[in-house]
């Protein structure tokens, strides 16, 4: 029988055994994510898949011998275009910057100078980029950040092929729908998955939407901020659900967690 994978969660974690583990640097993985609309058959939790994901790349890193651990994930998103989303909540760009600042603080000021951020959402970018540049003019420290679901789109073509990508990428579709059948499918109901339909045309200009903030004029995009109910159809933009897969999930999570472990290796070695 195989070994128990170690508990790499620190709030998982008893106080006197964190500061043994802890002592040496360890790399730690800060999830986030968000809690919006994906969809009528999809938890609005989308921020429990940067966590789930974080943890399977602490847990493979430690077994390849670069001692990796994770926090609490920040569940709440910056505010961007969901803000309308009926049970949702979302940090405004200020207070997220506030937060994170905060928090990437505390691990600097005890010693904790090897940190990965894994964010799950758009609104995140920005006070994410802040912070970590902040930190980079302020204390000389590097702290990278991968957005999930961005590296996850580019993957799409190479793992589906482009025209079956095309099908299936889109808001409460691929990626994050095959993922989630992948590490949670549970929580995701089949029954509930709409027909793929077009997202639509901006309510005050009536240009054709490329996508949340952004539309056409003529061959040209422009950005233009609409509220993700204006043009989406219950959470969902274009993409099909019903072709996700749990296959395709975990091929992408196994990049994902790949590119993980390489980061925590370059930080145990290089920093």
């Amino acid at each position: 029988m195989a070994a128990p994978s170690p508990e790499v969660r620190i709030s998982h974690l008893p106080g006197g055994r964190v500061r043994e583990l802890l002592k040496d640097n360890p790399v730690i993985l800060l999830p986030m994510g968000s809690h919006e609309d994906q969809g009528p058959h999809f938890p609005m939790g989308d921020y429990l898949l940067p966590e789930r994901i974080a943890q399977l790349a602490a847990t493979h890193a430690q077994q390849r011998g670069t001692p990796c651990f994770v926090m609490p994930v920040m569940p709440y998103g910056g505010d961007d275009y969901f803000r309308t989303a009926l049970g949702g909540a979302v940090l405004s760009p200020a207070t997220m910057e506030a937060v994170l600042g905060d928090i990437v603080g505390s691990l600097l000021d005890n010693g904790l100078t090897r940190i990965v951020m894994l964010n799950g959402h758009s609104g995140n970018v920005a006070p994410i980029l802040n912070t970590i540049r902040e930190v980079r003019r302020s204390r000389g420290i590097a702290v990278p950040s991968l957005y999930l679901w961005e590296a996850a789109f580019a993957m799409l073509p190479d793992i589906l092929g482009p025209e079956e990508a095309a099908s299936r990428a889109g808001h409460g579709a691929d990626p994050l729908g095959s993922v989630g059948l992948h590490l949670m499918p549970e929580l995701i109901d089949r029954s509930l998955m709409p027909d793929p339909r077009p997202i639509h045309a901006d309510p005050i200009l009536g240009l054709p939407s490329v996508n949340l903030g952004r539309v056409r004029v003529k061959d040209v995009e422009v950005t233009l901020w609409t509220d993700y109910a204006e043009i989406y159809n219950e959470g969902t933009s274009g993409g099909d659900p019903r072709r996700c897969d749990a296959r395709t999930g975990a091929a992408i999570t196994d990049r994902l967690v790949e590119t993980v472990v390489e980061l925590a290796r370059l930080l145990t070695e290089k920093t």
